[in-house]
């Protein structure tokens, strides 16, 4: 493809009118690619030899920062109009009984014998509950079977994969019952614990490329992990200490607030049209409790330092009861012998 440039006067209006509105209409992928040429161009002039041209370069640097910022807001206009545009053409062409008749022959296709296969694993109670619900569905030629499995599953407490790599990946996982009332306190101390003690002495000291720990209380765990570490035994050396940590934790109050409104500002991130409408539809779908949210922010807010002293001995509970897993370099790994299961991955 050859590119050639053309003009002429013929092609410059003599009046014209324009509606920036009318630029909504293009694709994300064009405006992206008119608002980068404009940078471009911007470019060119700001990385120049000449000398001591302070304006030039701070109008440069003003329309490149415009730019980016009107691009965001441009980008989440256009989700919110094409988002309209979408539900307003289902709402004005909606056919209720066109509707439902293909629900109906979707229905007839999924739900028979040939198509249809429920597996469930649970206890007796919720097994009860599933075959009450199949069988209050009037569905043609159901075949339920139950199947009893009792089978003991234990856990292996420290397991290790080997590959050829000049680093690993350290993990630990300990299971706890938090009640709801110290959800929001346990959240602000996770944070804290991630900024004040697990980067400086996993990251910065130990040289590894990330690591944090993480407080899963919905699910009932504490895990931390650290990626591209050179170390084994300092990072869970690390994490075991996670409790001297708490227990010597000494903040002032102008230190707590910092980090109080460093974990709200992690739990309402602001985001575009279209990923906080994703978050909403998700939320209610999931019937997740925005008074439940409140309440947890709230704690996070109300948290004192003996507060979230309190929870030192949860956390030195992962020397001894945790289960931990080390993946990578076999040498590193050979040398300790602290793992049950040693596995060649590669």
């Amino acid at each position: 493809m050859l590119k050639r440039d053309t003009g002429s006067d013929l092609l410059r209006p003599k009046f014209s009118i324009l509606n920036p509105q009318l630029t909504c209409t293009l694709p994300a992928y064009q405006t992206a690619c008119g608002a980068t040429d404009i940078m471009a161009h911007v470019f060119e002039r700001y990385f120049t030899n000449t000398l001591d041209v302070e304006i030039t370069d701070r109008l440069c640097e003003a329309v490149l920062l415009t730019m980016i910022n009107e691009t965001n807001a441009i980008n989440k206009r256009i989700c919110g109009i094409n988002l309209y545009n979408e539900i307003s053409g289902i709402i004005d062409n909606f056919d209720s009984l066109d509707v439902i008749n293909k629900l109906n022959n979707v229905y007839k296709k999924l739900f028979n014998k040939k198509n249809l296969v429920v597996s469930v694993s649970g206890s007796t109670n919720a097994r009860k509950a599933l075959k009450d619900v199949v069988y209050g569905l009037n569905l043609s030629d159901i075949e339920y079977k139950e199947y009893e499995y009792n089978k003991e599953l234990k856990p292996i407490k420290s397991s290790a994969l080997t590959f050829p790599s000049d680093i690993v990946f350290d993990a630990f996982a300990l299971k706890v019952d938090i009640d709801n009332d110290n959800i929001g306190k346990m959240l602000l101390l996770e944070h804290i614990i991630n900024y004040d003690y697990i980067w400086p002495n996993v990251r910065v000291k130990g040289g590894a490329y990330g690591a944090s720990i993480r407080c899963n209380l919905s699910k009932g765990y504490i895990s931390g992990s650290s990626y591209r570490d050179p170390n084994i035994t300092k990072t869970f050396d690390a994490f075991n200490n996670i409790y001297k940590y708490i227990e010597n934790l000494n903040l002032t109050e102008e230190e707590l607030n910092t980090y109080v409104i460093g974990v709200l500002g992690t739990l309402n991130q602001p985001g575009s049209i279209n990923s906080d409408i994703n978050k909403f539809d998700l939320k209610y779908l999931s019937h997740d409790d925005i008074e439940f949210k409140l309440k947890i922010e709230k704690d996070i807010i109300n948290s004192s330092l003996d507060d979230l002293k309190s929870f030192a001995p949860i956390f030195k509970r992962i020397k001894d009861e945790s289960l931990i897993m080390t993946i990578g370099n076999e040498t590193l790994i050979n040398e300790l012998d602290i793992f049950e299961d040693l596995k060649k991955l590669i």
